[in-house]
């Protein structure tokens, strides 16, 4: 290629003349010679072009010659570097704005700015940039990536209504015995998609877990009133447990009602955006595992902080613990572990990084189980720099004044990193909402979150069958609980206690159960 180069350079029309491609066709023995040049040539420079290809090109082949001409201006070379860099990753492409791409020129040369609003591209994606826009164009082209840089915010004023998401690859695995019940041969996934990673609405993605939960659920169509079946299966794949819903075809209803927990299925999913959260509904379910002795592949994290920087645990006291005429015993699992039981408060319910947008955490609250019983609390406020919503005020009691001078989540979650390691962590609705706050911002930070999770929803179904509810307070009244019902700072602690002791008192009932 650099010999053909060098001699087509030397043709005077063609100095500056760049080589696309060449590409070898369907049909056998032909070549297509693709050029770009921002010059007219003359036909003897043509007839001269032609007499290099012949000579070049094997006599077992033929050739077919195409021409691009490009004289490029600063919007030319701005959209094809917006569209460059737009492939360059799932984020970046939600992200990025015609405006965050900035083209200068001084006649020959081009200088291309991509403003980003995450962290900057790998010199790959760099590299990817530029050798694609020196393709397309002839002039010389520099290109600079940069992280969008905002405005001093005047005093008392607020941050954007979101921040933005920091994704990275989705890692996959290889699917395993894989047993077709609705897909095809020629859909047959080959893959799946870590569900921890899955942070994106997609049209389709696939997941691959073992069934810890099945239900069929009756309902009624609108359009006809007809009762039918829809099946939900909670999934996990070791990295986390997702819930799918399933509307099963008629030829493989009985199949997909055999599904059962403990069972491992293939779902290819739609994933999208139902009140602030993903939803997963299934286009095709399969029996499928992944590779024996799978491990997940780990991210690289920061090193747990030696000691607590801005929020510190306080050790929690309870006679209620020492009662001695109160069964207090728990199982050896929970006797021999380590939990933290955590609840948050947020500016809103969207815990996804869909178009690179995301709420905040406006407050924290847990308590360490460590011998069954409890030992530590952790607690704050967190300023998020911007104005509460009415409706959020309203429901949390939290409001603007109150989180004035409170710390920052860049100061908060390292702490509460270093007050979470090595504990199985525990919520209502954890993995619904409160893990994927947590997990964003930690990531953020460069931490990468390992704990195990436990889910008191999905408890509370398995040990109180046929509750009216799974509201927490509804699972309270099973144990003689109740939660505060001021809105006020010190309530969300105290809720997040009482949340501990009926996580205590329901893994008592499990083991009694077994």
């Amino acid at each position: 290629m650099s010999k053909f180069s060098d001699k087509l350079h030397g043709i005077p029309s063609f100095a500056g003349t760049k080589v696309q491609s060449v590409v070898l066709g369907s049909d056998e023995g032909k070549l297509t010679v693709n050029l770009v040049t921002d010059t007219t040539y003359t036909q003897p420079d043509r007839n001269a072009l032609d007499a290099v290809l012949k000579d070049m090109v094997p006599s077992l082949f033929t050739y077919e010659l195409e021409i691009t001409k490009v004289r490029p201006d600063c919007d030319i070379v701005r959209n094809r570097a917006y569209e460059l860099a737009r492939e360059m990753s799932p984020m970046i492409s939600a992200t990025l704005e015609p405006g965050d791409v900035e083209v200068k020129s001084d006649g020959e040369t081009f200088d291309v700015a991509v403003n980003l609003s995450g962290p900057v591209p790998s010199k790959e994606k760099l590299d990817f940039v530029r050798s694609e826009l020196a393709k397309s164009f002839c002039q010389e082209i520099n290109v600079a990536f940069a992280e969008k840089q905002t405005e001093e915010t005047p005093e008392g004023d607020r941050k954007p209504d979101f921040v933005v998401s920091h994704a990275a690859k989705a890692r996959t695995f290889k699917i395993t015995n894989f047993k077709p019940i609705e897909s095809k041969i020629s859909e047959t996934p080959e893959e799946a998609v870590y569900i921890q990673d899955v942070l994106m609405p997609a049209e389709e993605v696939v997941l691959c877990g073992v069934v810890t939960s099945a239900e069929c659920i009756e309902y009624e169509k609108k359009t006809t009133g007809e009762k039918k079946n829809l099946f939900a299966f909670r999934i996990s794949d070791g990295t986390a447990t997702v819930r799918v819903t399933c509307f099963p075809r008629k030829p493989s209803y009985d199949h997909i009602a055999a599904i059962k927990e403990g069972d491992s299925i293939v779902c290819t999913c739609i994933a999208e955006i139902r009140e602030g959260s993903l939803s997963f509904k299934t286009k095709r379910i399969d029996y499928g595992s992944a590779p024996d002795g799978f491990v997940p592949e780990k991210k690289q994290s920061k090193p747990v902080p030696q000691s607590y920087e801005h929020i510190k645990p306080e050790p929690y006291f309870d006679e209620t613990q020492t009662d001695f005429f109160t069964d207090r015993s728990v199982p050896d699992s929970v006797r021999n572990d380590v939990f933290v039981v955590l609840d948050l408060e947020t500016t809103g319910r969207n815990s996804v990084a869909a178009n690179g947008m995301m709420d905040s955490i406006i407050e924290l609250a847990a308590c360490k189980i460590e011998g069954g019983e409890i030992t530590e609390t952790f607690s704050t406020l967190i300023n998020p720099e911007r104005k509460l919503s009415q409706d959020i005020v309203n429901l949390t009691g939290i409001k603007d004044e109150m989180l004035e001078g409170a710390p920052v989540y860049e100061d908060v979650l390292p702490d509460f990193f270093k007050f979470c390691d090595g504990a199985c962590l525990v919520g209502h609705n954890i993995e619904g909402f409160d893990i994927k706050f947590l997990d964003y911002y930690w990531e953020t930070l460069g931490y990468i979150r390992e704990n195990r999770i436990e889910d008191t929803l999905e408890l509370a179904h398995r040990v109180l069958p046929g509750l009216k509810n799974y509201k927490l307070p509804t699972i309270g009244e099973q144990y003689g609980y109740t939660f505060g019902k001021e809105n006020t700072h010190h309530r969300a602690l105290n809720d997040t206690v009482v949340t501990a002791k009926i996580y205590l008192d329901m893994k008592r009932d499990e083991s009694r159960q077994a």
